[in-house]
């Protein structure tokens, strides 16, 4: 910018998480990969945050992802040759909407 009424301001005091923090997302999901005998999507929809409190409660030895999408099936694999394990790809086209993985040894 030219002079001062050019520039640019953000109106937000959030700062972006940027690119550290989806590469730490991605190495969390392959490692509870590894870790976790079981993988579930599930769809948040209209979930009310004290339901999902519950959820949490009831799964404290299982681990639960929410992050978007598109880095969530990075982490897992977008196709055959890029997928971390046999058939997550598979898994990662379910991924739509308000999603979220649910790793847990229970069955």
């Amino acid at each position: 910018p030219k002079n001062k009424r050019e520039k640019k301001v953000a109106l937000t005091n959030v700062k972006p998480k940027g690119m550290e923090h989806k590469e730490g997302l991605v190495d969390n999901i392959r490692a509870a990969v590894e870790e976790f005998e079981n993988c579930f999507t599930f769809d948040l929809g209209n979930l009310r945050t004290n339901h999902l409190a519950l959820v949490r409660k009831e799964f404290k030895d299982s681990r639960i992802f929410l992050g978007k999408n598109k880095v969530t099936a990075i982490a897992l694999g977008r196709s055959k040759e890029e997928s971390h394990q046999d058939n997550l790809y598979k898994l990662a086209a379910k991924l739509t909407g308000t999603s979220g993985l649910l790793f847990t040894n229970r069955s």
